[in-house]
């Protein structure tokens, strides 16, 4: 289920990324798809937007566009099937 993004930072360990969209280099627009694995109550994938490396200043520079619960009656990999897409659809309409 697609819940709205929130400013809560995430300590580093509790996120995995699970893929990348984009090279990553320092004229690219990244998108990446992220799990929070702190919450054991709750698993959230995140659709972050990191922009270029040369314009990365720092962590409030990478902004969180889409947030996903996985709710009790859900599969968790219809869900990540579901923010994978939104994550894809999103980088390309910054790369168009």
């Amino acid at each position: 289920m697609k819940v709205q993004p929130d400013t809560t930072s995430y300590t580093v360990e509790a996120l995995k990324v699970i893929e990348t969209f984009g090279s990553g280099d320092d004229i690219t627009d990244t998108v990446k798809l992220i799990k929070n694995v702190s919450d054991e109550d709750a698993v959230y994938f995140l659709v972050v937007h990191e922009p270029p490396w040369g314009e990365l200043t720092g962590p409030e520079d990478i902004e969180t566009v889409e947030k996903f619960k996985v709710l009790p009656y859900e599969n968790r990999f219809a869900v990540r099937q579901e923010a994978r897409e939104e994550a894809r659809q999103y980088y390309n309409e910054l790369n168009d």
